[in-house]
């Protein structure tokens, strides 16, 4: 977006944690407080003309469905990847602590992810490189660009 001159901004959902006092956990009444304040932020950035970007794990459907409702121009990046393939390329180490009965609050373990059924686009990361996601999502959303914003008729 930025390379085609569109003002945007990420939220990466562990960056944005890390941006308040009001630290929230990882359970799902916190990661259900910290979607609210992330669409918060999103709607912010919209109304400043950018394009938001939120880089979250979105595990709640009624939270999306909230998003879809809320949030101007929404468009859903579903990456799908197996809990295998995951748990495979864990650099941060999440998974194995949970596995081990260590930790608790991960999303595919023992917090249900579940699967958007809506998802305005959906990528098979566990097949698909980087660039070629950045190339199939760069095909949908590059015809829907307007005045600054992501604009796409659900219809």
């Amino acid at each position: 977006l930025k390379e085609k001159g569109y003002p945007c901004l990420l939220l990466d959902g562990n960056e944005t944690r890390n941006l308040f006092e009001n630290k929230y956990g990882f359970d799902e009444a916190s990661r259900r407080k910290q979607t609210h304040r992330i669409t918060s932020l999103a709607k912010l950035i919209i109304k400043e003309n950018s394009i938001p970007v939120v880089a979250i794990i979105h595990p709640f459907e009624d939270d999306r469905v909230k998003c879809r409702a809320d949030v101007p121009g929404y468009y859903e990046v579903y990456l799908k990847c197996s809990l295998k393939e995951c748990i495979k390329r864990d650099k941060k180490n999440v998974y194995l602590p949970v596995l081990q009965k260590k930790k608790k609050f991960v999303v595919g373990l023992d917090i249900n992810y579940e699967e958007p059924p809506e998802s305005t686009t959906t990528l098979d990361s566990e097949f698909l490189s980087p660039e070629e996601c950045l190339e199939c999502l760069w095909k949908n959303i590059s015809g829907k660009l307007f005045d600054n914003r992501l604009t796409y008729d659900k219809s």
